[in-house]
């Protein structure tokens, strides 16, 4: 998997070095050999909000949730609000990452909204 992060750049198939770069890093991008499909990733302790890219126009997904809290993000440097039907606990976004490691397309494990 090729994992780019605010801090690193680089290819695993190691889960736990994917599961290390999710919970230390604030932005993080997740894809194959090819640049799309994609995870991207936005961390903030347990909250975290999750894009689904599967090409680079039109196939964008943000997570959907039941959360009634907004949650700040740093997005490219620059901090934003999710809102709060985006947000999902950080442990919801690594059984994201496991998946889509495993089958490079959109998760099922969470509910999606579509093209947010």
């Amino acid at each position: 998997m090729h994992i780019s992060t605010e801090n690193s750049d680089f290819f695993t198939d190691s889960t736990e070095q994917i599961e290390s770069a999710v919970r230390t890093s604030r932005e993080i991008w997740i894809s194959g050999r090819e640049k799309y499909p994609c995870l991207a990733l936005l961390t903030n302790g347990a909250n975290a909000c999750v894009n689904y890219f599967g090409a680079d126009e039109g196939d964008m997904w943000m997570s959907r949730s039941e959360s009634t809290q907004s949650a700040l993000f740093l997005a490219g440097g620059v901090e934003w609000e999710a809102p709060a039907d985006a947000v999902i606990s950080i442990d919801t976004a690594l059984q994201c990452v496991r998946e889509f490691c495993l089958t490079l397309t959109r998760p099922d494990c969470i509910k999606w909204q579509y093209g947010v």
